[in-house]
């Protein structure tokens, strides 16, 4: 049984390989770049737990395992769902009462998401996040998101101690106004501070500079 902690932090992953190109689903949804799991890998103190998307790194994919989890339905209710159960089993092995949560690109919509339904989270932190679903998918001209929640619909019901979004300046995938826009209509109801850093952009170069993001973060907790 692992050591108890005080608070575990939660890294959630990506959107992963969703997609082969504009019009093919990939058949498996494992990060080429997991990016989350190096953010985990940096974190100078505390409890640090990496946790992939529903079927990302299974090997053979189950058979409930179909595309729409990592495409169209990749925040939808079902997912929600197995993310909130996974993060309830690692509550009770780590036998702590408060979690942190951090979210990279759609793992940020999730974590706001999970937050929107737990009473536990401490600290929400969003790192080049997709924080407005909805924008994006207007920004960028694409689909909408079949069979997905979307994370602003139940805003009020967020519950996190502080809010923390990071956005890369040069960003043209997930742009710092989407967070700037989530951040103004936080601010009334909880501690929110967006960030928006010069030079980096949706991947670089977040693992390089967390452990100085982190501790900016988690030295302003009561």
């Amino acid at each position: 049984m692992p050591a108890q902690a005080d608070v575990i932090t939660i890294y959630l992953e990506g959107d992963g390989l969703a997609w082969l190109n504009m019009d093919t689903p990939s058949d498996d949804p494992t990060p080429l770049n997991p990016l989350a799991l190096r953010l985990a890998m940096q974190q100078p103190d505390g409890t640090a737990i990496y946790l992939g998307r529903p079927c990302q790194y299974a090997t053979p994919l189950p058979v409930q395992c179909t595309a729409a989890l990592w495409t169209g339905a990749r925040f939808s209710p079902a997912v929600v769902n197995a993310l909130d159960e996974a993060v309830s089993q690692l509550k009770r092995q780590y036998r702590t009462t408060h979690i942190n949560l951090v979210g990279y690109s759609g793992g940020a919509a999730l974590a706001l998401l999970l937050a929107e339904r737990r009473n536990d989270v401490q600290l929400l932190l969003s790192v080049a996040g997709n924080v407005d679903p909805q924008e994006w998918i207007r920004l960028h001209n694409l689909s909408p998101l079949q069979g997905s929640l979307d994370p602003l619909a139940r805003l009020q019901q967020l519950r996190a101690g502080q809010v923390w979004l990071f956005s890369g300046e040069e960003d043209e995938n997930i742009p710092p106004a989407l967070a700037a826009a989530v951040a103004a209509r936080l601010t009334p109801q909880l501690q929110v501070t967006q960030r928006t850093l010069s030079g980096f952009n949706h991947h670089c170069c977040w693992d390089n500079i967390w452990p100085t993001l982190w501790r900016q973060a988690t030295g302003q907790l009561p």
